[in-house]
């Protein structure tokens, strides 16, 4: 039987020929040791030896015999055992390896590792990244302890464990992107992925033949008139957008058009780079709002009434979500390679 306590101290893992305990550094998932035996005169003590994202690697004894040691593929399947000794059912923080189903248990989901995928969506549904299935972004340098949100591994990921409210305590993000150094031209024009994934594979909407650069200006493009005394500037500028209720207004009306001709790839690319924006700190969203003289650019609102342009464009993020959610699903369950 596995028992997990509220801050995942230790596993008790008890059979009729065995009891073992998985030790666990405090409010971590990063294991420390493994006690195996009845009562503490037989209990023999077995030690991890990790990595830098807390997968164990070896299992050594007291006298730092290795008993145990493997190599794993790339999302965590074991490619090749080179001592086993003991057997070892750890694998990335917070998994536990089912012998039977060849899964992992993660807490709230099954994972398998040859595919590198949850077989479940995520239980937090949106709230955990637009891609319901993926295990993280990147498995060299982040964990999902819990099956429901990633965090850079190392030290600084330290999930807090609770069942009263998995949103909002299993939500760990601490990226820290360079944010481009580019001209204002370069920025509101050649915005591609912040992450690069290839994201030229994607036509433009409207051509058959130009990229689709998923640059955050189609979002406020529609906020850019030609003269603020024309219909479209009046029509704009009776809006405050630093009021939450005219803001939103403006996002769902213009910014979130719904007879907009982007498909349900387009609106998952362009929520892929919002989402890399917002957590790139220092990220410059106020250059989207900027007039540019030389195009003849003038957007509804001069640059400096937009108070908060990152908190703007955080609501785009938010309303997006919710009125975008069954393209963003399906276009989760897509491998955009192939787009």
């Amino acid at each position: 039987m596995l028992a997990l306590s509220p801050r995942v101290f230790a596993i008790a893992e008890h059979h009729a020929d065995r009891h073992r305990s998985y030790l666990y550094e405090p409010d971590s998932f990063r294991p420390l040791a493994l006690l195996e035996g009845f009562g503490p005169k037989d209990t023999q003590p077995f030690h991890y030896q990790l990595d830098h994202l807390g997968t164990p690697q070896e299992l050594t004894d007291p006298d730092g015999e290795i008993v145990w040691s493997a190599h794993y593929r790339a999302y965590g399947e074991i490619a090749r055992l080179d001592v086993s000794k003991i057997d070892n059912p750890l694998r990335f923080q917070g998994q536990y390896f089912d012998p039977e189903s060849g899964l992992h248990y993660n807490r709230h989901r099954y994972y398998n590792p040859d595919i590198g995928r949850y077989l479940t969506p995520d239980p937090v549904k949106l709230a955990g990244g637009i891609n319901a299935y993926q295990y993280v972004p990147n498995p060299t340098g982040w964990v999902d302890p819990l099956g429901l949100n990633t965090c850079p591994g190392g030290d600084g990921c330290k999930p807090v464990t609770g069942l009263e409210n998995p949103i909002g305590k299993a939500q760990v993000n601490e990226r820290q992107l360079t944010a481009p150094q580019t001209s204002r031209e370069q920025r509101r024009e050649r915005f591609y992925s912040i992450s690069d994934q290839g994201i030229k594979m994607l036509f433009h909407p409207f051509s058959e033949h130009i990229p689709f650069d998923a640059s955050l200006y189609y979002f406020v493009g529609v906020f850019d008139i030609y003269d603020r005394e024309e219909t479209k500037g009046a029509e704009l500028h009776a809006y405050d957008p630093n009021d939450k209720k005219d803001r939103e207004n403006l996002i769902l009306k213009y910014c979130l058009d719904p007879y907009n001709k982007l498909s349900y790839r387009h609106r998952y690319k362009l929520m892929e780079n919002l989402d890399a924006a917002l957590n790139t700190e220092n990220f410059d969203f106020h250059c989207f709002f900027e007039d540019d003289p030389d195009k003849y650019s003038t957007m509804a609102w001069d640059e400096t009434e937009i108070v908060d342009p990152r908190s703007f464009f955080a609501d785009i993020y938010r309303l997006a979500n919710e009125v975008w959610k069954d393209d963003l699903q399906r276009a989760s369950l897509e491998d955009p390679s192939t787009w």
